[in-house]
């Protein structure tokens, strides 16, 4: 109860002070259901009292993560912003986040959220984030009209019958994969890989622990020989956009697509239904895993004391039940919280939900290097460079490919020490 009155004091008087203000809100626009996700959270603010803003980046988190550096670093940083990974721990450790314990206490973290996920949440054990989204990255998407075309009947499971499978759909005039030139997609699938071929313990020694030994593991050379045998697809139909992406797909000319679950909500928008119009996947031989991306809002109040109410306020909107139903409904994500119901979500999210539950207590959800969870930025670009580097250079063996890989990893750590 004490909790409750000191939370709904410190809202209810900013409230009041910041009647005449506007608080900003820096996120991220990748496609136009991002748009609807922002108005959403700022209309539920508004109705509480408080006026947001919210500023939104043209591209993926990478270009937000730019700009928040550069305003943060010109002494004018957002009210709050969309961040994640290792980057919560950097920002935290800077001095830069408000700790919003008190309402993590007024709502129960620790007992509505995985281990793991809330530990990514926190700074020397107090909260400093608050999660919107879990989406799980290795999903493979499935066209089930230029399956039917192509005679497959059901989506592989191993990478020899996807390889026989994309053959078969290229033979009746279809592209079998369809890849974005964005940094995140062929290290989704090299993740993938790892983590079905070789398992959670060696996928967190290699790209979370940056385990040098491991690095120069075998296993790691057969990860890139498997990546070695899928590089004609993966050069075939290649887009410059995630939209592009979702169209070919929509438009019935490719028949898979690697990519976290943010393509159903232009699936939503489409009103395509789940394992009728598209069918989810896991990615081959990665079906005993979870790896995922959680998309995380930090309070950059430490250096802005007023306003303090006004950002717990966006704290508590966000891991409230409602939100967290609702907006992943809409978005294609499941909730962060693993106390919501199923009601309202297709068959793919609450398989995604019942497997992500699953994985946690088995400790098989890994964060995606991907798609940021993992690693620091300076990291996680060179393992995207190297991956990008060996998938667009077929003279490249896969012993090279693990060399390079092993470089990038090893300059990534060492320019942040």
């Amino acid at each position: 109860m004490k909790k409750l009155l000191a939370i709904s004091a410190l809202i209810g008087f900013s409230s009041l002070s910041m009647a005449q203000g506007t608080m900003e809100l820096l996120g991220y626009k990748s496609n136009e259901n991002d748009a609807k996700l922002w108005g959403d959270i700022t209309t539920q603010l508004q109705g509480k009292g408080f006026n947001w803003n919210t500023e939104l980046v043209e591209g993926g988190v990478i270009k937000s993560e730019d700009v928040l550096k550069e305003r943060v670093y010109k002494g004018v940083p957002p009210d709050a912003a969309i961040i994640k990974g290792q980057d919560i721990a950097r920002w935290a450790t800077l001095g830069f986040l408000d700790d919003i314990s008190i309402v993590a206490g007024e709502q129960a973290w620790d007992d509505v959220l995985p281990a793991e996920l809330a530990s990514g949440l926190k700074h020397n054990g107090r909260y400093v984030a608050a999660a919107m989204h879990v989406h799980r990255s290795n999903w493979m998407w499935v066209n089930p009209t230029v399956m039917t075309a192509a005679e497959l009947e059901n989506p592989p499971r191993t990478w020899k019958s996807f390889i026989d499978s994309a053959q078969k759909v290229s033979s009746r005039g279809y592209a079998p994969l369809i890849t974005v030139s964005e940094p995140w997609q062929n290290t989704l699938i090299f993740e993938s890989m790892l983590a079905g071929m070789h398992g959670p313990d060696f996928y967190r020694r290699v790209m979370i622990d940056l385990d040098r030994r491991a690095l120069r593991d075998d296993r790691v050379d057969e990860v890139f020989a498997q990546l070695a045998q899928l590089r004609p697809f993966l050069t075939q139909k290649t887009v410059s956009t995630r939209q592009e992406m979702v169209d070919e797909f929509l438009n019935n000319r490719v028949a898979f697509m690697f990519a976290d679950d943010w393509v159903k909500g232009e699936f939503n928008r489409q009103e395509w239904v789940a394992m009728e119009d598209y069918i989810c996947a896991p990615i081959p031989e990665s079906f005993t895993t979870y790896l995922f991306d959680v998309e995380s809002v930090g309070l950059f109040g430490t250096k802005q004391p007023d306003g303090t109410g006004a950002r717990l306020a966006l704290a508590e909107t966000v891991m409230s039940e409602a939100m967290q139903a609702d907006l992943n409904i809409s978005r294609g994500s499941i909730p962060a919280r693993t106390d919501i119901s199923p009601w309202g979500f297709d068959r793919c999210s609450v398989r995604s939900m019942r497997e992500f539950r699953s994985a946690s207590k088995l400790d098989k959800i890994l964060p995606s290097v991907a798609l940021g969870m993992a690693n620091t930025e300076q990291v996680r670009r060179r393992i995207y460079e190297s991956i990008d580097l060996f998938v667009n250079t077929p003279s490249m063996t896969p012993k090279d490919g693990a060399t390079e890989f092993s470089k990038a990893v090893r300059y990534g750590a060492y320019l942040i020490r």
